[in-house]
């Protein structure tokens, strides 16, 4: 549904270039994750596609508790949770590989979009140390509506999921986790917090220097 916008196909490439144009992007510029996760919060903001989801990006590698709790007021809202990051200058600390492999593997975590050199990636999974991708560069006409897209979803990548070793992995990226109240929230805080050698850290709120 790229050629479509607003609600209807609220994150339409349409809608993702337009609200680009904001962060000084131009059409066919490159979009790293952190302002990828922007402009999808932005655009959840404006065309709201489902009344109970809030989505909330923090580029920076920082989760601010206040922020959460300003845009989750019902213990039925829900909330798709993207955290921009970068984990060195050329190549990843092989310490963090164990934290990247854990936070993968909890119910809450919905992938990785990230790249190798400079193609984008979205990594599904981990398999030992190496990240499980779906290469996402096959295009085609749009499909128009869910069971359209059920029945044709399979043309869209490889058949099979693929492989790239973690130290292969672009330092930036961006990790989402979808948790469906509250009580899930709260719950991922603290498997954050005792999570050995995280990086993403938590704070109430952002200081304003």
């Amino acid at each position: 549904m790229d050629n479509l916008n607003g609600k209807e196909a609220a994150f339409s490439i349409g809608n993702i270039v337009k609200a680009g144009l904001e962060h000084n992007k131009k059409p066919g510029d490159w979009y790293g994750p952190s302002t990828l996760i922007q402009i999808c919060e932005q655009l959840n903001e404006n065309y709201k596609p489902f009344s109970r989801l809030n989505i909330i990006a923090f580029p920076e590698g920082a989760i601010y508790t206040e922020s959460v709790k300003e845009k989750m007021t019902s213990t039925s809202d829900s909330l798709l949770l993207l955290i921009g990051l970068r984990l060195g200058i050329d190549k990843i600390n092989p310490e963090y590989f164990p934290t990247i492999s854990n936070l993968m593997k909890l119910k809450y975590c919905v992938g990785i979009n990230g790249g190798q050199g400079g193609g984008a990636l979205y990594f599904m999974g981990v398999q030992g140390d190496r990240m499980v991708f779906m290469d996402p560069h096959v295009t085609q006409e749009a499909v128009r509506g869910v069971e359209d897209l059920w029945a044709e979803h399979l043309s869209y990548h490889y058949p099979t999921p693929l492989l790239l070793p973690l130290e292969k992995m672009n330092t930036s990226f961006a990790i989402g986790f979808y948790l469906q109240n509250k009580d899930e929230y709260e719950d991922l805080i603290e498997v954050l917090k005792n999570e050995k050698e995280c990086f993403i850290s938590i704070a109430e709120e952002k200081l304003n220097c």
